[in-house]
């Protein structure tokens, strides 16, 4: 058991020390890949929340373009809106857009 623990510790070892020579051990990179993984998740929620406001409001007036309150929604902004579509943005440190009705959340700008 205990030949198998010190086994698994150096491959692990072996593993780390051939990450660091060759550059791939980067946590600055790996810290921000996980904070736009965050950002994407917050963005998803929010938009979600956003488009379901933006259903009401096609509901009640007949267009995406209606009166829509973006200021519980600081990081959001509508981009565009008419009749039958609406893009909207947010915007932390990382930009992302939803165009919808019935898109994805998706990394970039209208």
């Amino acid at each position: 058991m205990f030949v198998l623990m010190l086994a698994a510790l150096g491959s692990s070892a072996y593993t780390f020390a051939g990450k660091a020579r060759s550059g791939e051990l980067n946590p600055v990179e790996q810290v921000d890949a996980a904070a736009a993984r965050g950002e994407l998740a917050s963005a998803q929620y929010v938009l979600g929340i956003v488009e379901s406001q933006l259903a009401q409001v096609k509901t009640l007036s007949g267009s995406y373009g209606g009166t829509l309150q973006f200021d519980k929604f600081p990081l959001v902004t509508l981009v565009r809106a008419d009749e039958s579509s609406y893009c909207v943005e947010f915007e932390k440190t990382h930009v992302f857009r939803l165009e919808g009705p019935g898109g994805d959340v998706v990394p970039g700008s209208c």
